[in-house]
């Protein structure tokens, strides 16, 4: 495969040197001065050749796991890669697991993939912690879960697909630019990721938030200003294209009244027909954390890859139908938030810059390596070693609209950007449609494993739907029992209250009539006194 190299010197921005303690200690502000040339030019580069940027970012899965086919000499996999199993030391036992290939798009089990576990994954670049997280976090999973392929399903982390199994990204290999070297902003899980590419930094946040109930000090800590705030100033129009909730309303204060520039997706391919397609367009996949599993197509696991194969065909065909004079200055990038527990053999190394907010060393490097494919006339069919990450892309659609406006995060700031991939003069001719099997064509090919796919979707529904049920019946109890403990409470607060109040009216009385006794004695002495004979 070809692989693509910068455009001219002038492009090449200067790298820190990749000692971790080296990239460190480079002050921000030299980082900035060494680079900014070079990035302002890949700005006038992108002002030349891009009018409209559509970005697609699905969810949790590894570079290895989805285009480890690739093969080591274009950043994919030997089959030599393995990782140990919990409890397994070096010369004792059969205790690695190998990659392996699988081609059931729909694996049972989501590998835990949050901040912790991501930074244990990689522990310090050997990249062999994926099996001693997964094994000992999904006990109950894998002991239910069915094999995968002939593989235990305790080993899911390290299955990869083939060529065959991921029609749309096979196309996207063949047709266009793959980024090798495209890695998660940050070790950790979807929220720190999607942070990068919304607001261009993090706010220090490692951890993901909450969205039902909200978590009101992460809230807080959430970056305020966005891309979309600064596009807004501008005046360049963007959209939403939300299958559901757009994730842009976790915002603090975004989630509550109208969002205007969301759409329902239903419109994207319209708007591209009609060639009223903003200059930014996100687009916002059906989540499964909403439930919608059978019908999900954002690639979180167990969701079956198919849909989000579709969903990319979809976007990719309809962005073929705008007037050409638009489709020759179109980027459109395909990416994922973060790996999703899924093994990758390469190791992230030292983030180029540093946010003075990102004090824990975990922050140090980069996340696991994600698929990335950027679409492009001007973009040669390709592999790309030039590093990127989610500011990368934060960074692009900066510098391509909001030329002479400092970015938001000091990350994005020293940011390579796409540009670097842009090596064409001239628009490349209009590639091939996408091809990617419909559901009923997927049903019709194989009808014995559809259903039995679909009984197993409906199998897994309905224990999550008991789960949540049973969930809800005993948070429904706990309020019983708290609401029946208040009463109580209450209950015997009144009867002490009464209870006191009887002893203070009985000590009253006893008083009264004490003091009573007491002052009737003093009269009958008095008088006494008075009355008595003489001696």
């Amino acid at each position: 495969m070809t692989r693509l190299s910068f455009l001219s010197p002038q492009l090449r921005a200067p790298l820190p040197a990749p000692d971790l303690d080296d990239a460190l200690r480079i002050p921000q502000a030299t980082l900035e001065a060494i680079r900014e040339p070079a990035l302002a030019a890949q700005g006038e580069l992108l002002r030349r050749k891009v009018e409209r940027i559509v970005v697609l970012m699905l969810e949790n899965r590894s570079f290895d796991h989805l285009l480890g086919w690739l093969g080591p000499e274009n950043g994919g996999l030997s089959g030599q890669e393995s990782n140990p199993v919990p409890g397994y030391t070096t010369g004792k036992g059969s205790g690695l697991v190998p990659v392996f290939q699988v081609s059931d798009t729909s694996l049972p089990i989501s590998p835990p993939h949050a901040g912790n576990a991501t930074f244990l994954q990689i522990n310090g670049g050997k990249m062999d912690g994926f099996l001693r997280v997964f094994i000992p976090n999904r006990t109950e999973e894998i002991a239910a879960a069915p094999d995968v392929e002939g593989h235990p399903p305790s080993h899911i982390p390290m299955a990869y697909y083939g060529r065959e199994s991921l029609p749309a990204y096979r196309h996207l290999v063949e047709q266009h630019t793959v980024c090798t070297r495209y890695h998660a902003s940050v070790p950790a899980g979807t929220w720190p990721n999607r942070l990068y590419l919304y607001a261009g930094n993090c706010g220090g946040l490692f951890k993901n938030g909450s969205a039902f109930p909200r978590d009101e000090a992460y809230d807080d800590q959430m970056p305020k200003k966005l891309l979309v705030d600064l596009l807004t100033a501008a005046k360049v129009d963007w959209a939403v294209y939300a299958h559901g909730i757009a994730w842009m309303r976790l915002f603090k204060g975004r989630f509550e009244g109208p969002l205007d520039k969301t759409h329902d997706f239903r419109r994207f391919d319209e708007h591209c027909r009609r060639g009223n397609l903003p200059s930014v367009s996100f687009i916002d996949p059906n989540w499964a954390d909403l439930g919608y599993e059978a019908t999900a197509n954002d690639d979180l696991a167990p969701c079956d890859l198919m849909n989000g194969q579709r969903l990319v065909a979809e976007v990719y065909n309809s962005l073929r139908e705008l007037p050409k004079e638009q489709a020759e200055k179109t980027l459109f990038v395909v990416t994922y938030d973060e790996h999703g527990g899924f093994f990758d053999h390469v190791a992230p190394g030292p983030t180029i810059g540093r946010d003075s907010k990102e004090t824990d060393n975990r922050f140090a490097t980069y996340g696991v390596r994600v698929p990335t494919f950027v679409v492009s006339p001007y973009a040669p069919a390709g592999l790309s070693d030039v590093l990127f990450d989610h500011a990368s892309l934060h960074a692009t659609i900066h510098r391509t609209f909001l030329p002479g406006v400092r970015l938001l995060g000091p990350r994005a700031q020293v940011a390579d950007t796409f540009a670097t991939l842009l090596t064409l003069d001239t628009p490349r001719p209009k590639p091939p449609a996408m091809d990617v099997p419909s559901r009923r064509e997927q049903r019709k090919a194989d009808p014995e494993q559809w259903r039995a796919d679909r009984e197993e979707r409906r199998d897994r529904l309905h224990e999550k739907r008991e789960d949540r049920r049973e969930d809800r019946r005993e948070d429904r109890q706990e309020r019983r029992d708290e609401r029946q403990d208040a009463r109580q409470d209450r209950r015997e607060a009144r009867q002490n209250n009464r209870q006191d109040r009887r002893e203070d009216r009985q000590e009253r009385r006893s008083y009264k009539a004490d003091a009573e006794d007491g002052g009737f004695r003093a009269w009958v002495s008095s008088l006494r006194g008075t009355l008595s004979p003489p001696g």
